[in-house]
């Protein structure tokens, strides 16, 4: 059985077993790097808190991850600062930026013919989670420990662009990407890669070809007054790439579609599915998204406000039935990114937002059992019947002999308020319920 069958079969099964796991890595009180090994902690988690990360979900190209809170007990001064001798951190480094992993998913145990039991985790890699400890471990009078962990993106925030060793005239945007990875200390110690395991296969970096003649420098204008992760997202932007750390601690600067070649996961509501089974629970929200429509796009890229510093491309206005424009409205999509190079690279960005924005594409949000293993932009298909009789009786709902002649020891066919058939949709967010062990997934037509 393949590893999706395996899964799947897990999420629809009937009592199936679940599991959740934390871990922290702590750093050097001497090097500063972090231990080989992860400490695990799940033994003092009281409360788990939910993991959300998000792309496109407010703003188009922007990417987030919420802090997850975990509750922990502490009795025994288990999370007090490194000073305390009862701490985890005691001869280690402060406990800011340790590094925080959590892991849940579906176990079976099955027991050999040496009657000795074995586990196996589904999926098969089941970390749902990777950042940095907060800079405060809050303690209270309940001798609770209360962990935030940010996202790893928190690490370039807190970064200026302009401490990055730029010593090329000019270069694209992967060289600029692959100058944070490869950045030191100037003693070469690298700055970011321990937060990535310490390997540069956790950086999934597209190729590019457009060069930034001002990103030369740490004195350049455009980095002097931001942080490496604006940087980041104004270059991803220029490029028309997605940027967003996976659930693996994975790094990714890459092209919006690059999860949406295959269907990961079907999701069934209402009607039980042989295969999928029934996962989704309440659908929140099912809509024509009318408010990201745009019948006119425009790209400024450069700082004077002259013909030639944007480009823009819109939809003829017709008054007819079929026409968006006169349908919806007419409403102006404004990027302004003067890391964009040139009119031809404007232009590529104008077009592709032309043919996302000046559509009707549907949305939809709902709420499901434990799917674990899905990640952003994840091409998915959905089938949901909604039926205004679902849970219902039908008594004096329904005439009887309402219809042809010959039927009249039947209940009519009942009516849909709307029905989804197999409609294809691409992941923009994903919450995990850790505590109920629930999911709530929004996502976009594709």
């Amino acid at each position: 059985m393949s590893a999706s069958a395996t899964i799947t079969s897990q999420i629809q099964k009937y009592g199936a077993k679940v599991f959740r796991k934390a871990y922290i890595k702590r750093r050097n009180s001497s090097t500063g790097l972090f231990e080989s090994d992860w400490q695990e902690i799940t033994k003092y988690v009281k409360k788990w808190g939910k993991i959300k990360t998000s792309i496109d979900d407010v703003r188009r190209n922007k990417f987030s991850l919420n802090n997850i809170r975990l509750t922990l007990t502490n009795d025994k001064g288990t999370f007090n600062d490194y000073l305390s001798d009862a701490s985890l951190w005691y001869n280690y480094a402060p406990r800011a930026r340790s590094l925080i992993k959590i892991e849940a998913g579906f176990y079976e145990e099955s027991v050999g013919s040496n009657l000795i039991y074995t586990r196996q985790e589904y999926p098969s890699d089941t970390t749902m989670f990777i950042g940095v400890i907060d800079s405060d471990i809050n303690l209270n009078t309940n001798n609770e420990a209360i962990i935030t962990g940010n996202s790893l993106l928190q690490i370039f925030r807190d970064y200026p662009a302009s401490n990055l060793n730029f010593t090329l005239t000019g270069q694209t945007a992967q060289l600029a990407i692959e100058t944070v990875r490869d950045h030191t200390d100037g003693s070469g110690n690298f700055i970011f890669r321990p937060f990535f395991n310490d390997t540069t296969s956790n950086w999934l970096i597209d190729s590019t070809t457009t060069e930034y003649l001002d990103l030369n420098t740490g004195a350049a204008q455009l980095v002097r007054d931001i942080s490496t992760w604006e940087m980041i997202e104004n270059l991803a932007e220029a490029e028309n790439k997605v940027v967003f750390i996976d659930r693996f601690g994975k790094f990714h600067f890459e092209g919006r579609d690059a999860n949406t070649t295959a269907i990961a996961y079907q999701f069934h509501g209402d009607e039980v599915d042989p295969i999928y089974g029934t996962t989704i629970t309440k659908v929140n929200k099912y809509k024509d998204v009318i408010d990201k429509f745009y019948s006119r796009i425009i790209v400024k890229f450069d700082d004077a406000d002259t013909s030639t510093s944007r480009v823009d491309k819109e939809l003829t206005l017709t008054v007819s039935g079929t026409n968006n424009s006169w349908l919806y409205g007419q409403k102006n999509y404004l990027l302004e990114n003067i890391w964009i190079q040139n009119t031809t690279s404007a232009e590529t960005v104008r077009d592709t937002l032309y043919d996302e924005l000046t559509v009707i594409k549907k949305e939809i949000e709902f709420n499901t059992t434990f799917v674990p293993h899905l990640s952003l932009l994840d091409k998915i298909n959905v089938t949901y019947k909604s039926s205004l009789f679902n849970n219902k009786y039908l008594w004096d709902i329904r005439n009887w002999a309402d219809g042809d002649e010959g039927t009249e020891l039947f209940w009519a066919s009942s009516d849909d308020p709307w029905d989804i058939k197999g409609e294809e949709f691409k992941i923009s967010s994903i919450e995990i319920d850790l505590d109920n062990f629930r999911n709530t997934f929004k996502c976009r037509e594709i």
